[in-house]
């Protein structure tokens, strides 16, 4: 019997909804992936930012759900249509980089005034370090990478482009606010599906790199291990299924307690 070879992807989904309210207006993102799934929240009175809140319903560390109190550095930063402006306001190091993410989607979503956005991320697990990394928006295709190792190896105006250190800036400096939003959606995606084929020994014994809260030297020693790595290759469907009436505002934060993992 020929057993049908499954290619394996990395996929990623990100939704955001928001509405008025009599003080200005709330702005609900949520992400989910193979290792996370967080909600995020924040209101506005239309010129900043109020209140934050989240919830992490699935998270890689206990100390992730902590990490979430670090959003309300958020509280009092101007709304902006440029997705890397709160990036330049707080320093992402000392936040979750996941929630502290779709916190700042939903910045900028509440001063362009986006009512709902859906972004689907997929990317195949790499052959001899090359693949095709994927975006649609609301559906439509938007960005297709063709990568090799961290380098984006086409289209224009991305060929040559490292996915590291400077892109952020370049893409603030370079791409419209929509196109620079889509493309830092799909670079986190990118890095996210770099796990998949790391053993989890090998993730369990890195030094702390200070890349974000839960990563600083001085708590990184005393985190514990939550969830463990789901599939959704052949699932899609199933990200973000259980967030749809936490995302019309029919179920407030209050009501939905933080699970366990």
């Amino acid at each position: 019997m020929q057993v049908r070879a499954v290619k394996l992807y990395t996929r990623r989904v990100i939704r955001m909804s928001s509405w008025d309210t009599a003080t200005g207006g709330e702005v609900r993102a949520v992400v989910e992936d193979d290792y996370h799934h967080f909600r995020v929240g924040l209101t506005h009175d239309r010129q900043r930012v109020t209140g934050t809140y989240s919830e992490a319903l699935r998270r890689p560390y206990d100390l992730c759900l902590q990490a979430g109190e670090r959003l309300d550095e958020l509280v009092g930063v101007q709304l902006s249509p440029d997705p890397t402006f709160a990036l330049r306001q707080i320093d992402a190091r000392h936040q979750c980089t996941h929630q502290f993410d779709i916190a700042t989607l939903a910045l900028a979503a509440a001063a362009r005034g986006i009512r709902t956005r859906r972004y689907e991320a997929a990317v195949p697990d790499a052959e001899e370090g090359r693949t095709v990394a994927s975006l649609a928006r609301d559906g439509v295709p938007v960005l297709q990478w063709a990568l090799q190792g961290q380098v984006i190896a086409g289209p224009d105006p991305y060929v040559g482009r490292n996915l590291g250190k400077g892109f952020t800036a370049w893409v603030a400096s370079s791409l419209a606010p929509d196109e620079a939003e889509a493309a830092l959606v799909l670079r986190r995606a990118v890095f996210i599906s770099g796990g998949r084929n790391i053993p989890q020994a090998v993730i369990e014994a890195l030094p702390a790199r200070g890349a974000c809260w839960v990563h600083q030297p001085e708590r990184y020693y005393t985190r514990q291990r939550m969830s463990r790595r789901q599939d959704f290759t052949e699932r899609p469907q199933a990200l973000t299924a259980d967030d749809d009436a936490w995302l019309a505002g029919l179920v407030s934060p209050q009501e939905t307690a933080t699970q366990p993992g």
